[in-house]
């Protein structure tokens, strides 16, 4: 059975256009911030272009100290692991942390010295074409405008009794 040649020029030009239109489809994804919902609530998306978190001195402690344990004990799996680094963790003088803690102080400036450069007003555009200062100040705005937590309105309650007490 022979296939009619102006029937695979078709579905050769029908491929070519889908390969297209996956690229443009994949091309759009990457573009548009990803927005997740947990328990109905919305989630706060994440800025592809922000610098890494700087990490802690028990995770650097955790980091290199990994491969070892898992050398030295095959069988555990990843629960026990970490079981056995945070027992390890503990057990370790504050001279012996030093060098972790110096790792997660030199970790933490390079964060902060990368913050600082991504909200400049001179920092590159993110994917909605605004300044990631403008998106920083936004965001400000955006938190000063929410409604206070339950916490804090139950202290201005317990303060605005104590007034009416005093005045009575």
């Amino acid at each position: 059975m022979t296939a009619h040649p102006a029937n695979n020029k078709e579905l050769v030009e029908a491929f070519r256009k889908l390969g297209e239109s996956f690229i443009h489809v994949s091309k759009l994804l990457k573009e548009t911030p990803v927005i997740t919902e947990v328990h109905g609530k919305r989630k706060r998306t994440k800025d592809v272009n922000a610098p890494k978190k700087n990490i802690s001195s028990y995770l650097h402690f955790v980091m290199a100290s990994r491969d070892r344990v898992i050398q030295d004990n095959p069988g555990l799996n990843q629960i026990e692991i970490a079981k056995v680094l945070g027992k390890q963790w503990t057990g370790l003088t504050e001279e012996d942390k030093e060098q972790w803690k110096k790792q997660a102080n030199k970790d933490k400036q390079r964060y902060e010295k990368e913050m600082e450069e991504y909200l400049s007003p001179n920092h590159a555009t993110t994917t909605d074409g605004t300044l990631s200062s403008q998106t920083h100040e936004s965001k400000k705005k955006h938190r000063s405008s929410e409604p206070e937590s339950s916490h804090s309105k139950k202290e201005k309650k317990k303060s605005s009794k104590k007034e009416k007490k005093h005045k009575k």
